[in-house]
């Protein structure tokens, strides 16, 4: 009985100590996340006239500035290539940088993570809650 009471609180004691981890003080970034979206291609083609398309290339940068990834473009055609031309043409560009609207509209559509967009007007780009990235 004594020594099944011993191996009990052994087991015990063992399980209690396996949730204890040392989390460091910083936590080292792995090569591969990404720690900032840039926008690398803007194209906008309005002819042919059947077939207008907008797209915006975004490119994933490490926190030392390598590039990881460069996305598919982003990209919408047809009526909704033409209603963003539009817009675009009647933009006001002095509270919100252009590249600052494409990576929101990117957010937008799915194709790059939330997060933070910033530095100064003409050189934004995006911090997201950095992710390793697809091999």
């Amino acid at each position: 009985m004594r020594t099944a009471t011993i191996a009990a609180l052994l087991l015990a004691a063992s399980l209690a100590l396996a949730d204890e981890v040392l989390v460091p003080d910083v936590v080292p970034t792995p090569s591969n996340v990404i720690a900032q979206w840039r926008v690398t291609k803007l194209v906008i083609a309005l002819q042919p006239v059947n077939r207008p398309a907008f797209a915006v290339e975004f490119t994933g940068v490490t926190a030392n500035g390598t590039v990881v990834v460069t996305l598919p473009p982003c990209a919408v055609y047809d009526s909704a290539a033409t209603q963003i031309a539009s817009t675009m043409n009647i933009l006001n560009l002095t509270s919100n940088s252009l590249t600052k609207r494409l990576i929101a509209w990117g957010q937008t559509r799915g194709c790059i993570a939330a997060g933070a967009v910033q530095g100064t007007p003409g050189i934004n780009y995006l911090t997201p809650t950095p992710t390793p990235t697809v091999q």
